[in-house]
């Protein structure tokens, strides 16, 4: 308990301080994702000691649920999982209840998606380019503007009925993913899996992801390119030399020097990870309480 009550309230502390909206309380469920290493029931109760002093700490900035689930986070097919998704859907059917009204485009794109899911879409993605999607929308709606198109699809990203990714500063070269429960499973899933998956990147010695292992794990049910694009695009992903990449979240260990000099790519972040003494670190603290 002593270990995790610091690390929890720092969690809820930032929560709080990212809220922009002091009439909207954030809601939070508690998760014990450890559970596997409990050998008696003790683990539970300091879990429920945790949220009753978190509940009690921050009840007029989250609605924080009143259940703490302490499950194995290894495993899928489980009752705790299952309280999980059922408390997840219990907030989203309340935030649905608290939304206003769509504009008529919006349902009735939501409408065409499944359709559009299997004429318009490869079977390796339900991802449409902007110009493809646009058309589509013309179709039943010819007099549509492009920016009401624009401000629609937003709020159905905003929404998460759809998802809309800029792969440039031009609209034209937008990206909308018709499913995202589609890059979350099949892109997200095996990018951020961890060792004891079976679906996962290997790493070559140098702790980088070569092109070929991205091919070898996405293109039986995605195509590999695109998720390269996708995976850059929410930085989870950066090119080193074209033909191997860096994945931030499975790195290791340090890379080399060379791997700081600029390459000219416009798509290129440079990002790192260093330990040092705090006697040679001079920063600005803020504190949230």
């Amino acid at each position: 308990m002593y270990v995790c009550f610091p690390k929890v309230h720092q969690w809820l502390c930032s929560i709080k301080a990212c809220n922009a909206d002091p009439t909207n309380r954030p809601d939070v469920v508690l998760v014990a994702t450890h559970g596997d290493m409990l050998t008696d029931k003790e683990g539970r109760r300091r879990a429920e000691t945790i949220l009753r002093e978190m509940s009690g700490m921050f009840r007029t900035h989250l609605n924080i649920a009143d259940q703490v689930i302490v499950m194995d986070c290894r495993r899928s097919q489980t009752s705790e999982m299952t309280q999980l998704k059922k408390c997840l859907h219990n907030f989203h059917e309340a935030l649905l209840r608290k939304q206003q009204d769509m504009p008529k485009l919006c349902a009735e794109i939501i409408k065409c998606v499944p359709e559009w899911c299997k004429s318009r879409c490869s079977p390796k993605g339900p991802v449409m380019d902007w110009d493809t999607y646009r058309r589509a929308v013309k179709e039943f709606n010819p007099a549509v503007e492009e920016n009401f198109l624009q401000k629609s699809t937003e709020h159905l990203h905003d929404q998460a009925e759809i998802i809309m990714v800029r792969k440039s500063a031009s609209r034209s070269d937008s990206i909308v993913i018709l499913k995202p429960s589609w890059l979350g499973k099949d892109v997200f899933g095996p990018t951020l899996a961890p060792e004891n998956f079976v679906e996962r990147l290997r790493r070559t010695a140098d702790d980088l992801v070569t092109r070929d292992e991205i091919y070898r794990v996405f293109e039986d049910k995605s195509d590999p390119e695109l998720v390269i694009t996708l995976l850059q695009r929410f930085q989870l992903c950066h090119s080193y030399n074209g033909k191997e990449f860096v994945f931030p979240s499975l790195l290791t260990q340090e890379m080399p020097k060379e791997a700081w000099l600029p390459t000219g790519e416009p798509m290129t972040l440079y990002f790192g990870k260093a330990w040092l003494s705090r006697h040679h670190v001079r920063i600005r603290r803020v504190q949230c309480c």
